[in-house]
């Protein structure tokens, strides 16, 4: 399982706070780890943009972003050659 990204933590949330998680998958759409939470999803895009070579070469070939307080998923992106 992918850990979250060293040197780039994401945003602890209140409860009441709304909340969105990128969540890892390998090469088999398997879960394969997921970030810490982040109160706007504005934030999580932003350090999305700063992760995602270090998580391509951790072998993470896509991620999901999800708003956990809906229980849904915002959409979906692949990190390697289209």
């Amino acid at each position: 399982m992918v850990s979250p990204v060293r040197g780039r933590p994401g945003r602890r949330y209140a409860s009441s706070d709304v909340s969105f998680r990128w969540e890892y998958l390998d090469a088999d759409g398997k879960p394969a780890g997921r970030s810490e939470a982040f109160e706007q999803r504005s934030a999580a895009e932003e350090w999305m943009g700063q992760a995602w070579e270090e998580l391509a070469e951790r072998a993470v070939q896509e991620v999901v972003l999800r708003d956990e307080d809906a229980d849904r998923t915002l959409y979906r992106m692949g990190l390697g050659p289209q």
